[in-house]
């Protein structure tokens, strides 16, 4: 469903957060639109840091395909307002092209 919406969205930003308790099976879902993702060629960034700020905004502006970005545990690399807030200036859908913005979560409320 997740990468149904996606595909329908042309040049557009979408987003899925999936929050839970821990070990209810957010990151193996995950895991699993982005290995599907990756056989309809849709390449896959995984981020393993708090990346954010206009440098990041126009280097995600560079790609000119389709994609999927994955934050695995939000919460945790984005853990202050600051961070926060660089990414969803970019999260708003001022960027070009079809991105796919995959998050987790161990927490409902995101900015704890």
């Amino acid at each position: 469903m997740i990468l149904h919406t996606f595909s329908t969205r042309k040049n557009k930003t979408t987003g899925a957060l999936l929050t839970g308790l821990k070990g209810s099976g957010k990151t193996l879902l995950s895991k699993a639109v982005c290995a599907k993702a990756l056989t309809m060629d849709v390449p896959v960034l995984i981020l393993q840091q708090a990346f954010g700020g206009p440098a990041f905004e126009d280097w995600l502006n560079t790609i000119d395909q389709p994609v999927v970005i994955f934050i695995d545990e939000f919460e945790k690399k984005y853990d202050d307002e600051e961070k926060q807030n660089q990414l969803l200036s970019i999260l708003d859908g001022v960027g070009r092209g079809s991105k796919l913005w995959l998050a987790t979560s161990n927490s409902a409320d995101v900015s704890q």
